[in-house]
């Protein structure tokens, strides 16, 4: 049972904002041109739905975002309130800059789904959370460049560590159980002006048996001007 609950709030989480992407490495406009960046996002897999939306911040290097959301889950009566937050420092790969890789971290919290009955006749009520670390690189390429618009094919590898906490309202008692496993991510941006984006895109997770892609779309933009 704690397992199957692993794997669909896992399966649901994956559909969130990834924190710390607002890069070029990612697909979106750069923070060169921007330092401050909105956004908001939907997903779906087999398992959940999410809607989120976050606040990003950095410069042509360092960067750092924060995002909330809520997840619903097809097979679970509740829905789940996420928090996540991470960083990242993006380095150009050559003089052109046009391809961009970046070392990327984030957390995120879900609380939530609350008040499942298990058995259907009160013997087993669970209250769920689960906490989410990680680590990663993205890489993305500026792939053509048409007036005030451009083509960023974007792809990331990132390892993560969750952990799943139930408790049972009945007894008091607590019960985690934790998995690590691969996330592979693709994405294909569209940057309007140096400050517009949309991006479509797929995380697919390894290594966690049962696990659904999720499929995507984040709307960006980018906002402020750089200190001279």
């Amino acid at each position: 049972m704690a397992r199957r609950l692993l794997l669909v709030i896992v399966g649901g989480l994956a559909a969130l904002p990834t924190a710390a992407t607002g890069q070029v490495c990612s697909g979106f406009a750069s923070f060169a041109q921007g330092p401050f960046q909105v956004l908001g996002s939907a997903a779906f897999n087999d398992e959940a739905k999410s809607f989120g939306g976050g606040f990003a911040f950095g410069g042509a290097g360092a960067f750092g975002q924060v995002g909330i959301g809520t997840t619903s889950f097809d097979n679970l009566d509740g829905s789940s309130f996420n928090f996540s937050g991470g960083a990242g420092y993006q380095f150009s790969l050559d003089k052109r800059s046009i391809f961009h890789l970046c070392p990327i971290a984030s957390v995120a919290f879900a609380s939530g789904p609350n008040d499942i009955d298990v058995f259907g006749d009160g013997s087993l009520v669970l209250d769920l959370s689960e906490t989410d670390f990680e680590f990663g690189v993205a890489l993305g390429a500026v792939a053509s460049r048409s007036g005030q618009t451009q083509i960023v094919p974007a792809g990331s590898l990132a390892f993560v560590s969750a952990t799943l906490k139930a408790k049972d309202q009945v007894s008091g008692t607590s019960d985690s159980q934790s998995e690590t496993f691969g996330l592979l991510g693709l994405g294909l941006g569209f940057v309007f002006n140096q400050v517009f984006t949309l991006r479509p895109g797929v995380a697919i997770p390894f290594g966690l048996d049962g696990a659904s892609t999720t499929f995507g779309v984040t709307l960006s933009v980018n906002f402020g001007q750089r200190p001279q």
